[in-house]
């Protein structure tokens, strides 16, 4: 079981960093656009 949760948590983690490069690529791309 701990296994399991751990790769859960991992994923978990994956997802938030990856939402969050996401969202400052994003960022950065409308400050160029605006600019």
């Amino acid at each position: 079981d701990g296994k399991v949760a751990k790769e859960f948590f991992i994923r978990e983690i994956r997802l938030l960093i990856g939402d969050k490069l996401l969202i400052d690529a994003i960022h950065s791309i409308r400050n160029e656009v605006c600019f």
